[in-house]
């Protein structure tokens, strides 16, 4: 049910990072409004304490508006303010109206734990502090005035050491998890980089700009680039080195593309430019760019190094296609001498 809740007024699901959050808010709002009007009806029974009659009535409001708050408004963190103020208020004045009595002062030990989980490390910390403050003078105040049963700076010790010790555990767990969290993001976040990355030249790998491709709406130029005769620099100078042009003309493509599309390793020794334009002579001015700083670089393996281009519009509506055209054109300037630029024809 409260995934339910979640899912329609904030429209998320248990992946996001939210979720949690909302779900302890969610469900405590639910539990502390169905027990304050439970304690309110019993109260209106049996006649006592009216004091605490008219808080618990107003305190039922406040936490109805907490829900409003959260729910409707997507006030998260006034409607966890605004609950944790009204729970720790009547704590606070059953404490004072009871006293001693029924134990009612371990309503305090609320306080470090909901404080906490409700507004945080930081926030929670400095309210449950103030309210540890309270209680002090509360307990400080009536220390030989309680009656029946005794209340000595002894018991208060002792409250107060079992208040520190579960601020202390809240605290511990909270930054424990908000590290795990930040530790999870991270590696996951990682690992999107490792999927989307080309390992040996740091490019976006083609799955990447596949999906690129995919999401794309608008027609853009796109251009698929082969190195000439790199078998024979694997064959005379070795793999190593071969890797090592690899990784020197990725530098090269991404240096020269900049912000102007996306550079990514096809596959082999063929990369791919995504253009972030429409714009046709733009595009040529690029490749050629591209081509001529390719074909005069000093790889210092005493030869030069080149690459055959094949460039051509990439229309969304006709993403197959327009993938097979580019290829051709790129095999048809390999077949054209090499070293060139061919074009698709519109």
């Amino acid at each position: 049910m409260i995934n339910k809740i979640l899912s329609k007024c904030f429209n998320i699901d248990s992946s996001d990072e939210q979720h949690r959050y909302l779900t302890i808010l969610l469900t405590s709002i639910i539990f502390v409004s169905a027990g304050i009007i439970g304690f309110l009806i019993y109260n209106i029974k049996t006649g006592r304490y009216p004091v605490l009659i008219a808080a618990e009535a107003i305190s039922a409001v406040l936490c109805l508006l907490s829900l409003y708050l959260l729910l409707v408004k997507k006030q998260i963190n006034t409607a966890a303010f605004l609950l944790l103020l009204v729970v720790m208020a009547i704590c606070f004045l059953v404490m004072l109206q009871v006293g001693n009595k029924s134990s009612s002062l371990a309503l305090a030990l609320l306080s470090p734990v909901l404080s906490v989980f409700l507004l945080g490390f930081w926030r929670g910390g400095i309210f449950s502090l103030l309210y540890f403050a309270a209680f002090s003078w509360l307990c400080i105040h009536h220390i030989g005035i309680w009656k029946p049963a005794p209340f000595h700076f002894v018991s208060y010790i002792q409250l107060s050491m079992i208040y520190i010790l579960l601020f202390v555990f809240a605290c511990f767990y909270e930054s424990s998890r908000i590290r795990s969290h930040q530790l999870l993001k991270a590696s996951n976040k990682k690992l999107k980089t490792l999927a989307s990355t080309d390992g040996l030249t740091e490019l976006k790998n083609r799955r990447f700009l596949e999906d690129m491709l995919r999401s794309t709406q608008e027609s853009a130029h796109f251009a698929m680039l082969d190195v000439d005769n790199f078998k024979s620099i694997n064959d005379n100078y070795g793999h190593e080195v071969g890797d090592t042009v690899l990784q020197k003309i990725a530098f090269i493509l991404k240096e020269t593309v900049g912000h102007d599309g996306t550079v990514a390793r096809w596959g082999g020794e063929e990369f791919a430019i995504l253009f972030n334009y429409e714009d046709e002579k733009k595009a040529k001015f690029q490749i050629d760019t591209v081509q001529q700083i390719i074909a005069e670089y000093d790889f210092e393996i005493g030869r030069n190094v080149t690459v055959s281009i094949g460039v051509g519009s990439f229309f969304p509506k006709d993403h197959k296609t327009s993938l097979i055209n580019i290829d051709k054109a790129m095999y048809v300037a390999k077949s054209s001498g090499k070293n060139c630029i061919q074009f698709v024809l519109e």
